[in-house]
Parts: C-alpha cells; structure tokens; sequence
C-alpha cells in the first residue's frame, strides 16, 4: 500500500544544525538496545564472521576511500552536500509516521531527541553526525573497518557527539542476529552497493521497532540515471571515481516499494531529489527518475 504525501511539516528554523551541536558530555552512549563505550561494540573485529548481504568488493572499494570521507571536494563531496535534503527530510517527516515517539518537533534544537536510530552502511559518519547533533541516539555500522575508523576518528573531533553516537563493525545481519531493534533504520546510498538488495531489506526490516520507519535513499535504474549517474557524474565530471556505481544494481521506486511490502513495511512518502553540480547543491524535485527517497512502516502489531 503506497500512500504518498507531499513533503508539508514545518520549515527548519534558520541555524538550526549549528544549535543542535550542543550536546551534553558523557563517556557512555546507549544506542538501541546496547549500551557501548568508548572502544567498545566491536565484536566482528578479528574474527570470521560472515559479511551478510554485503558484497565484499565494495567493502574493499569503500575501505581504500576511507580517508575521503570528510574532504568537501573529494570523492564523497556530492554526499556531504545531500544532508541538506536527506536530513531535513527525516527532521520534517519521521514526526508524522514514528508510532509512540514524544520527543522533539520540527523547529527545536533537538527536533529528533527520543529517537534511537541505526545508520546502515554508515561510513565514514557524514549522515550519522548531524542526526545525533539534532538529539537521535545513533548506531552507525558499516562491514568495512577502515570507514568505522575514519567515522570514529572524526567524531572525537567534537566530544559532544560522545551521549549521543557510537560506530561499530559490523552488518545489518549482526545486528538482527543479537535482536536489535530501532526507531529508524537508515539506508542511504547502500542498497546499490550490496550483493542482495532482498536479503538486505529482510534484515533492515527486521530492526525496525513496530511503529518504526526505514528511510532509504537510492538511485533508479533508467536511461536518464545511466547518462548522468554513471557517464557525466563518474567520467565527464568527476563527481566520483569511474566504476563507483553499476547501473544494473539501480532500484526502481515501484521495485523497491514491493521489495519492501515482501518484508512488511508499507511506503509512507516517497520523494525525488537532485543534485546540480554546478551550485553544489540538493533540492527536492518531482522527478524520481534518478535519485530518490522515501519512507516506509512497519505496522504496530496486533494484539
């Protein structure tokens, strides 16, 4: 069941993700349903446990850009400039579809305070840290430990990020497999990336708390998406190294929404966005027909 919205919770404040950044000092974070502390959480570190869903070879890619996550105008510039997008839509829309949440409301310093979250295929943190300067208590995990430790490493810059992030290695199986669970799972620009997108959204879906949400943000498979995702943005402008993506592994919006009710979640909203390279800048677009996000449900249970 798709029900689709247009985008019409109230505007961020002007400043607000430079207020949000104040939070209180702590040595201990709770995410989910773990407690973890500084060098702690790393339970797949040297040890042969299976990578799940994830394709190896792009853990490997991933891993040797692991020291470009964080420079504006490398690999991963075009990524950082999506939070302006991907995060006001989470702040503007998981108030709406988050069953039980009492926490904050757009416009407030914390507007997502309350929330635990999981950041799925987190990198090297460019999602990850402004949710939690906004108030989530978010688990970022990734299969490659090289961007765990980039992440890391980024997030000790600002020890008012300690209360409210942790990073671990390891993949959306591990986490099903302790029987965790979360608020809102978040899976942008992973799904392209891993070697089964079915198996992949049967364990996002499985972390999600009854009443909870799963954000994903990906790229559809169309004619338009192969000149410019693949052909403009990796070999005429360089946006990010040749062979970043494979267009084969692109996801429809209408594959995707049935993916997801195989696994019992229902579409909320669905949203496309797009990227001019020229002004470096994301903005919210009717067309889906290359970059898109939405927002999918799982149902509280029956009793």
């Amino acid at each position: 069941m798709l029900r689709v919205l247009t985008p019409g919770g109230a505007r961020v404040a002007s400043g607000l993700w430079g207020r949000a950044a104040w939070c209180a000092h702590k040595h201990v974070r709770s995410v989910g349903n773990t407690e973890i502390r500084k060098g702690e959480g790393d339970e797949r570190d040297g040890t042969d446990k299976t990578h799940g869903s994830a394709d190896i070879d792009e853990v490997h890619k991933f891993s040797r850009l692991s020291g470009e996550w964080w420079n504006p105008h490398g690999t991963f510039g075009a990524l950082q400039t999506m939070n302006s997008v991907r995060v006001r839509y989470l702040v503007e829309h998981l108030p709406h579809y988050t069953d039980g949440w009492t926490g904050g409301v757009p416009g407030d310093a914390k507007p997502l305070e309350g929330l635990q979250m999981l950041d799925v295929g987190s990198g090297g943190g460019i999602f990850a840290e402004p949710l939690a300067r906004l108030g989530a208590q978010v688990l970022g995990v990734d299969a490659s430990e090289e961007c765990v430790t980039a992440a890391r490493m980024h997030a000790e810059e600002d020890p008012f990020l300690d209360e409210t992030l942790a990073y671990r290695h390891a993949t959306a199986e591990d986490l099903v497999a302790e029987g965790q669970a979360f608020d809102a799972v978040l899976a942008s620009e992973i799904i392209e990336h891993v070697r089964d997108p079915a198996e992949f959204l049967k364990s996002c879906a499985q972390l999600v708390k009854p009443g909870g949400c799963l954000f994903v943000s990906t790229i559809s498979r169309t004619l338009k998406s192969l000149a410019l995702a693949c052909v403009a943005a990796e070999r005429i402008l360089r946006l990010v190294p040749p062979g970043t993506h494979e267009w084969g592994k692109f996801i429809t919006p209408v594959e995707l929404i049935l993916m997801l009710e195989d696994v019992g979640l229902n579409t909320q909203d669905i949203q496309g966005v797009a990227y001019n390279p020229l002004l470096r800048r994301w903005s919210f677009v009717d067309d889906k027909d290359i970059n898109y996000m939405l927002l999918a449900k799982k149902e509280m249970e029956q009793a």
